[in-house]
């Protein structure tokens, strides 16, 4: 989850989201990165790279 307009913390701490089946088995990704959720919020040519080029580990860990 891109934290647009909110910090990470306060997706991670919110009770609905920990009621998710994903993200209780650990499957969800929060960018706390905030270039990051940026870089998926802009969807530009160069915004589109660097969301790429460093969210694979990241749901390479949520998908274990």
């Amino acid at each position: 989850m891109a934290s647009i307009g909110v910090k990470a913390t306060e997706i991670t701490s919110d009770p609905l989201c920990k009621s998710l089946p994903a993200v209780k088995a650990s499957h969800s990704v929060v960018f706390y990165d905030p270039n990051l959720s940026q870089a998926f919020a802009t969807s530009s040519v160069l915004s589109v790279g660097y969301a790429v080029d460093h969210v694979g580990p990241l749901f390479a860990a949520a998908l274990k």
